[in-house]
């Protein structure tokens, strides 16, 4: 039996590491049940050995593994393969990830009294967590901990208070957080129906609700202040890449905005809980040093394009001066790995690959003739689609997809290449969507005009992608009369209407220069579809004049009324009866159907 040394040192590094001998009083004491110490010192978690930082342990038993001419080692099996799946990055970066969310969770847990009790000293605090379970787990523990004080429950000021929490518990829909606003403690995410935010957004702001666990949408657009700030993880699981990153600057600066904010408070604490490696970020981010670095890279190339749509830039040399006087030189010379740059490649070296980049962005311009270029690729001069890329603000890969569009393009083929745009790239699908999402696509009552299609042109039961996602959520909106209602997808669905109206009404004009009159017709009528929010051939038309809601236009629609026409011949006494509201709203609404004729 091969022994190896690193064995030994196992069972001394538990006795040094902090965290670990936290954890085993807690397990001593019987507070903590996930953590096991089975007798021989060596605390595990779930069966798998707690092997945390101390003197690099991870790295040089993966180091000792790979370089040991033994193929196993009897006593490290274990620990070598919980290792090797957890911190191997090209096998799971998700699990090391993992297992530091449940020791930020456990942190946590056990802080939660001294970060909350002491620091808010009965004010009024917000819980950052990385995803809507964490937030909800967070609200849980905090309720049960508030559960065991009692009377004396440091969240409950008086019994008026009390009373508010007890009556507001019974108007709240989500089970969990009934239970939950009783010992003022509650959470925050897009799971929740537009009534639940709003309940709990109004006891937050009313004080009734000491402590709002949330996620970090909830730092941009909604203004709810607090004292004190717990960010609980400064990492997030980025679906697209596949792996966990840190928030932004300005993200956490949202975050820590919230706490002591005039005139709500004087003053204000910001708890940030984050790894080792990344505590000198946020050192940085404090003391007002850290660097600024240059996003220009990722969208160079509709900078350039606009740069020449100005004619500011004329020609190939005038592009690399533009790009050297970029504060992207600046900080690719300081910082190059940053920007994919070997370390090393300076002076002369590094101007030739900012001249590579230019070059390369004005040959992909040229080849997809957004540009004009002479016979030697010197001359820059903008073409009409430039143009129509830098008037309407769109990526260069939705320009892409539009001038690819069929000749023939339909009213469909238009909506799909909205659904691809790279400006609607940010919008998941999540899994508590897919449900509502399937239900629509199957479409029993045929409401949608487009469906998404599987094999043998059938409806999908399954929606499985970002795109399909869009293409549905489009489609509800477009009926005049959703389905949809959650906040979250109805904040979606207005991206999409948004977006969607900038991007066709260029595929229009791009049309109308390639003189493809019938995509030009799809995408006019999608255009004015996505600006109202409603079909041309919808029953609910009448929803786009002022006064006329989805209840007045129903009624309306109940009384054979279907178009503007049919409208402006009705008599205004029967369309105040039908709709239940008084003189002279019918006058209003002919009046209204007039100007629009006009």
């Amino acid at each position: 039996m091969v022994k190896s040394s690193l064995c030994a040192e196992v069972n001394e590094k538990h006795v040094l590491d902090l965290i670990l001998i936290h954890i085993k009083d807690d397990v001593g004491q019987q507070k903590v049940m996930a953590f096991k110490n089975e007798g021989d010192g060596i605390l595990r978690y779930q069966g798998k050995l707690c092997v945390l930082g101390v003197d690099g342990m991870q790295e040089r038993i993966l180091t000792e593994d790979n370089k040991s001419k033994y193929t196993t080692y009897l006593e490290l099996t274990k620990m070598h393969n919980d290792l090797k799946d957890i911190y191997r990055p090209q096998l799971s970066v998700k699990s090391t990830l993992n297992i530091l969310m449940i020791l930020f969770d456990f942190l946590f847990q056990r802080l939660q009294n001294y970060i909350l009790m002491q620091h808010s000293r009965g004010k009024s605090a917000l819980v950052f967590c990385s995803t809507r379970k964490g937030a909800q787990e967070a609200a849980q523990q905090l309720s049960q901990t508030a559960m065991t004080y009692g009377q004396s429950n440091p969240f409950i000021k008086n019994r008026e208070q009390q009373e508010r929490l007890r009556e507001a518990s019974l108007s709240c829909s989500d089970k969990q957080m009934q239970s939950y606003i009783l010992y003022g403690v509650g959470y925050h995410n897009g799971g929740l129906s537009m009534n639940d935010r709003n309940l709990i957004e109004g006891l937050f702001l009313n004080g009734d609700v000491q402590v709002l666990c949330t996620t970090n949408t909830l730092a941009h657009g909604i203004n709810l202040p607090a004292h004190t700030v717990v960010i609980k993880s400064t990492q997030y699981f980025n679906k697209e890449k596949g792996i966990y990153m840190e928030y932004d600057r300005s993200t956490v600066l949202q975050m820590s905005g919230r706490a002591g904010r005039p005139p709500f408070d004087d003053t204000g604490v910001v708890i940030i809980m984050t790894r080792k490696e990344t505590v000198h970020l946020y050192e940085n981010l404090l003391s007002g040093c850290e660097l600024v670095e240059s996003q220009l890279l990722p969208c160079v190339t509709e900078h350039l394009t606009a740069e020449i749509v100005q004619l500011t830039v004329s020609d190939i040399t005038g592009a690399i001066e533009w790009m050297k006087c970029s504060y992207l030189y600046v900080r690719m010379k300081k910082n190059p790995e940053k920007y994919g740059v070997r370390k090393g490649l300076i002076g002369n070296r590094l101007e030739r690959h900012m001249q590579d980049i230019c070059v390369q962005n004005v040959n992909e311009l040229s080849r997809y003739q957004l540009i004009w270029t002479d016979e030697d690729g010197f001359l820059l001069k903008p073409l009409e689609p430039g143009k129509l890329m830098t008037k309407y603000y769109l990526k260069f890969d939705t320009m892409k997809h539009i001038m690819q569009a069929p000749g023939n393009c339909s009213i469909e083929d238009a909506l799909q290449i909205v659904c691809r745009a790279e400006e609607l790239g940010w919008i998941q699908l999540r899994r508590n969507e897919k449900k509502l999402l399937n239900d629509i696509n199957i479409d029993k009552d045929n409401r949608l005009r487009f469906h998404i299609l599987g094999d043998k042109a059938k409806r999908k039961m399954r929606v499985q992608t970002r795109e399909e996602k869009i293409f549905v959520l489009a489609n509800d909106c477009l009926t005049g009369d959703p389905f949809i209602h959650d906040l979250s997808l109805s904040q979606d669905m207005n991206a999409v209407c948004a977006n969607g109206y900038r991007i066709v009404k260029c595929m229009k004009e791009y049309f109308l220069y390639r003189k493809n009159y019938r995509g030009a017709l799809s995408s006019a009528l999608l255009t004015k579809s996505l600006y109202q929010k409603v079909w041309d051939d919808s029953p609910y038309l009448l929803k786009q004049l002022p006064g006329i809601g989805m209840v007045t236009a129903k009624a309306v629609h109940s009384m054979g009324v279907k178009s503007f026409s049919s409208l402006s011949d009705a008599d205004p006494r029967k369309i105040e009866m039908v709709t239940g509201r008084k003189n002279p709203f019918g006058n209003h609404i002919k009046e209204s159907i007039n100007i629009l004729v006009e």
